[in-house]
């Protein structure tokens, strides 16, 4: 009993020191940069509600109103909106990154935890020294990432439980309470991350549901049925969920591949703990439904269901994922070598753990053989696309199903189904919001690993080579961490900061040599102050709402931006019929800033055609063009 306190209390303290390291660094870069597209877009939207404004009701967005609420409170709790917003961004996640460590130093121990810790930290929550820090934009997934770490340490907590007769180390046995506590806990954590967030919500209560299956009572016929329907629900989740992107080798191989392997393979253990499948199923969904309840109704009343469907859950029949589509593009060479070096080094893991170290090393001086002039970040960014996927697949393969790993196969189940967020957008931000379930499974499946070395090994080799493998990778890891992070800190502590300048709602600060390519921004949100009544309408196009929070201009309109393909050609109409009634004596426009919105401009021929009629000659504010309403057609 003292042991276990003192053993609590040691993990308390070590978890409270990685948030406080985290916070500190992330503290360097909270006021640091602008994206004037990403980061622009939210602050518009949150206004909105700040002023009144009602998701899916006054404006178009799709994020459920939790998100709005909880953006609005911490607003108004600051001094200054984006401060306040910014700050507790920070805070969120350094405690992301905490409770990563903190889970995976009760699953794995201290070297592992640390390692997934500093990884997710240094490649996953990156800083680009000329434009700013990606995690500073006010992403819901933000939110949702640690709720779904919750919910999936909790249920595969109870799937090792259960497997085992006790804890985790198979001592103490636990109560039918403390099991449906866990199981409603989990489901608690989805409704709140859906309330965020809908597809993340939603792939975490899948995720929790096909996690407890393998401990649910094999021989029973309802059981079995019931799990048959899970199982088979997920893989045909998945299959809907990307419609025909799923025959896309990219999308086959890194998402439908590892929910597959987590339905059909995991094989179902015998529990030492009796489960009641049937409890579970209410227990999860009871607790999915909470936090729903309060927001859900009143919305689905002024929507209607058609609208709910359509709108919060984009159920429209592939319009929205068309308009947002992205490959799921194969690793170039380098990435591929950096990646087969590590899925090679845990087979070797399993088969001749002699071997690993040099696959490793391998893997990783592979990609500079292939192309010395090849970007570090875009290697590192494509692998770090790719070894999620590899590593539940790989995971679900060599992790054996039995008692004692009925854990690991819980969060890796878990993990397959969240990481289906990436889709339909795979890209490093989204890696990063599914990262801390993925990086957890990863860590559950290298112990195991380790601890199940072919059984032909002496036992001196297990007692010694076993941790000369784990101090030397996570020496590599930790050498690749702190070399990501290096250029970013050395920009923000080598380099004199210079102030944004984008007036009183952005006081922000970049490095100086970087000043002067931002400050169009600020010029640009002066002007339109100037031109316009704070009462006035302005209207931005395609993706310049960043634009009207600087300048306290908000858009009135129903869509805030303009991606090709959404809104679709009745949305277009709807934007020109507020556009006559609504007047706006200022309309602010420019190219498209980042792929998304490419193409704009042709595909809203209607809203430029009525653009170029209806308003004078545009002048030029640095990169955007300001164009006053004339007074007659």
């Amino acid at each position: 009993m003292k042991g276990d306190g003192a053993r609590a209390g040691s993990v308390v303290l070590e978890t409270a020191l990685v948030f406080l390291a985290t916070l500190a660094y992330l503290w360097l870069f909270r006021l640091y940069g602008f994206d004037l597209v990403d980061e622009g877009t939210q602050l518009a939207q949150i206004d909105r509600v700040a002023r009144g404004a009602r998701p899916y009701l006054d404006f178009e967005t799709g994020y459920t109103p939790g998100y709005f609420a909880l953006a609005v409170a911490v607003w108004r709790a600051g001094a200054g909106e984006l401060v306040a917003l910014r700050t507790f961004g920070v805070l969120l996640h350094a405690t992301t990154v905490a409770l990563l460590f903190a889970c995976a130093r009760a699953w794995l121990g201290r070297g592992l935890a640390v390692v997934l810790a500093a990884f997710h930290l240094a490649f996953l929550l990156p800083v680009s020294p000329r434009q700013g820090a990606p995690f500073n934009t006010p992403y819901p997934g933000w939110i949702a990432a640690p709720l779904a770490l919750v919910a999936q340490a909790l249920v595969a907590g109870l799937a090792a439980r259960r497997a085992l007769g006790g804890d985790v180390t198979g001592v103490a046995r636990t109560t039918s309470v403390a099991s449906a506590a866990r199981v409603l806990g989990a489901g608690v954590a989805a409704g709140v991350a859906f309330s965020v967030k809908p597809n993340a919500g939603l792939l975490a209560l899948a995720g929790a549901g096909l996690a407890l299956v393998p401990g649910w009572p094999a021989a029973e016929g309802f059981s079995r049925c019931l799990a048959l329907a899970v199982r088979a629900a997920a893989v045909l989740s998945a299959l809907v969920l990307l419609g025909g992107a799923a025959l896309e080798p990219g999308y086959t191989l890194a998402l439908v591949l590892p929910v597959v392997l987590a339905a059909v393979w995991t094989a179902p253990v015998a529990p030492q703990t009796a489960s009641r499948p049937l409890l579970d199923a209410v227990l999860l969904v009871v607790g999915f439904v909470l936090p729903v309840l309060v927001w859900l109704p009143p919305l689905v009343h002024e929507l209607g269901w058609a609208r709910f469907a359509r709108e919060v859950l984009l159920l429209d029949g592939g319009g929205v994922v068309a308009a947002y589509l992205l490959p799921f593009a194969l690793p170039e060479a380098p990435a591929a070598a950096l990646c087969a070096g590590v899925g090679l080094a845990l087979v070797l893991l399993r088969v001749a753990p002699r071997a690993t170290a040099v696959a490793l090393v391998v893997g990783l001086a592979t990609p500079l053989a292939l192309d010395a002039d090849a970007s570090a970040r875009i290697v590192a960014e494509q692998a770090c696309l790719w070894l999620g996927p590899l590593v539940l697949a790989l995971g679900l393969v060599l992790v054996p199903s039995a008692r004692d790993t009925a854990g690991t196969h819980a969060l890796l189940a878990f993990a397959a189904l969240f990481a289906l967020q990436l889709f339909p957008r795979p890209d490093l931000i989204h890696v990063a919001m599914s990262a801390p379930s993925v990086l957890l499974a990863a860590g559950a499946v290298v112990q195991v690993l380790l601890r199940r070395m072919p059984a032909d090994r002496a036992r001196a080799e297990r007692a010694h080579r076993a941790p000369w493998l784990r101090a030397a990778a996570a020496a590599l890891v930790l050498l690749l961490c702190a070399a990501r992070a290096y250029p970013a800190l050395r920009a923000r502590l080598a380099e004199p900061l210079a102030p944004l300048d984008l007036g009183p709602r952005a006081p922000l600060v970049i490095a100086a040599p970087y000043q002067a390519q931002h400050a169009w921004i600020g010029d640009a949100a002066r002007a339109i102050a100037s031109r316009t009544e704070p009462r006035d309408a302005v209207f931005y196009f395609p993706d310049l709402a960043g634009l009207g929070f600087l300048a306290d201009r908000p858009s009135p309109f129903f869509y805030v931006y303009f991606v090709p393909g959404r809104p679709d050609r009745e949305g277009e109409r709807r934007t020109l019929d507020e556009l006559e009634r609504l007047a706006p004596p200022l309309a602010v426009t420019g190219a498209p800033r980042v792929p998304a919105f490419a193409g704009a401009e042709r595909y809203f021929e209607a809203i430029v055609s009525y653009l170029e009629r209806r308003y004078a000659t545009p002048v030029q504010v640095g990169e955007v063009e300001l164009r006053e309403r004339r007074l007659t057609p």
